[in-house]
């Protein structure tokens, strides 16, 4: 009786450098995964730094409560009241003058920067270009007040694209990586397998032709 043919790994096919590849390619998912979040994160910082810059240059209307202010609108441009949250809970009453239109702020904005932190009270727009006067009164308080334009969306948008594409890519490419390279890895495990089992029936049945044990027929 023959004993067990013996296979080499170093026969068999394909290569064990392809466990290698699934192994590499689920590493490259991950750090690609975790490279893209951090950037992500940094974008969307930056877009929350460009809001805080715009608002911060367009504050040159700080006024108290009590003064009349000037602003320039131009047709159907809209700027926003911002108040001081260091009252809290001061709300003002404004009143413009000429055709231009006062309303309660739709969105309750809160902006920080140098010079404080603000929340949106009441958006003025005019439907003709011209300079207006504002005036605010009451509250708690003397309260300081500044007139600017809404956080521009684009910005807002993009610092929500950037903050949900970085989660996205810290979740899926690690993901992506693992089932890639854990596919090509059980498919490489399987055909190694298959290629084994396919030499030692070859070497058994070459036993019965006079081969040597461990050798098959001629390929």
């Amino acid at each position: 009786m023959y004993p067990s043919p013996t296979v080499s790994s170093a026969e068999l096919r394909p290569r064990r450098i392809w466990f290698l590849v699934a192994a590499l390619i689920a590493l490259v998912g991950m750090v690609a995964g975790v490279v893209l979040f951090l950037l992500g994160l940094n974008s969307a910082a930056g877009g929350v730094e460009d809001v805080g810059d715009e608002f911060e240059t367009s504050t040159e209307q700080v006024f108290q409560t009590g003064d009349t202010v000037q602003v320039a609108l131009t047709a159907d441009q809209s700027k926003i009241v911002w108040v001081d949250t260091a009252v809290i809970g001061s709300t003002p009453t404004c009143e413009v003058s000429g055709s231009a239109d006062l309303g309660t702020s739709a969105t309750n904005w809160t902006v920080t920067n140098a010079t404080g932190e603000w929340r949106s009270l009441y958006e003025l727009s005019a439907a003709s270009a011209g300079t207006y006067e504002l005036t605010c009164t009451g509250g708690t308080g003397p309260t300081a007040l500044a007139v600017g334009p809404p956080p521009a969306f684009g910005e807002m948008f993009g610092f929500f694209g950037a903050l949900f594409g970085g989660i996205g890519a810290l979740t899926v490419l690690p993901c992506l990586g693992f089932v890639v390279g854990g596919v090509i890895a059980l498919v490489v495990g399987l055909r190694r397998g298959a290629h084994r089992k396919r030499l030692v029936a070859e070497r058994t049945a070459g036993y019965g032709h006079g081969y040597a044990p461990g050798y098959g027929p001629p390929r």
